[in-house]
């Protein structure tokens, strides 16, 4: 039957780079860390990539910007002391287009998300930031697209964390939603729901 090779043939195609990534590992592994007292206002109206940023987030978005044109996994992980139960509390208050918290025990997870990009992981973190804009008649305006928004409930607790990037060949691109959630059930996140 026709349709039977196709399937095959489709399934083998969406094989190999699962199968290059389990004998190779990612492409590129990153990590940064991410201290929310640096989060400053200042960056709702200035690019926090730019000249006028501090120094250590200008190095960050150099990395990230090298590898704008490929899918990345990435995660955020909680490195501070703070509870779970702090951080919990600290987000359902802020009402902004945050995503859906997982509602399992996570008590003891020191992963706060999980996610995933096809590509700009740059400007997926400065929607994490919460400095993403979009630009309406030159006027600035926070966008409506989901995000963590740490400026506006992490930088009062003072988290630090540490942000994960794992770069993937662009061949990885429609594989990334299957490789996500099932890095999410294992790391368990705070904030996210990967059905």
């Amino acid at each position: 039957m026709e349709v039977e090779r196709l399937l095959k043939k489709i399934a083998e195609n969406l094989s190999s780079p699962l199968l290059e990534v389990s004998e190779k590992g990612a492409k590129s592994v990153e990590n940064f860390t991410i201290d929310c007292n640096d989060l400053d206002e200042k960056y709702l109206t200035k690019d926090i990539c730019g000249t006028e940023s501090s120094e250590e987030f200008q190095k960050m978005f150099k990395k990230l910007k090298k590898i704008e044109q490929s899918p990345c996994l990435y995660y955020f992980e909680i490195i501070s002391d703070i509870s779970t139960k702090e951080i919990i509390s600290a987000f359902d208050a802020c009402n902004k287009n945050k995503p859906a918290r997982e509602n399992a025990d996570r008590e003891n997870s020191k992963i706060l998300y999980v996610g995933k990009v096809s590509g700009l992981i740059w400007g997926r973190l400065i929607m994490h930031l919460g400095f993403h804009t979009n630009k309406n008649g030159g006027n600035p305006k926070r966008s409506n697209v989901h995000g963590l928004y740490l400026f506006d409930w992490a930088k009062d607790l003072g988290i630090k964390l540490k942000f994960w990037v794992f770069e993937f060949e662009n061949n990885m691109c429609g594989l990334m939603e299957v490789i996500e959630k099932s890095l999410a059930e294992e790391l368990k996140p705070i904030i996210g729901k990967h059905k």
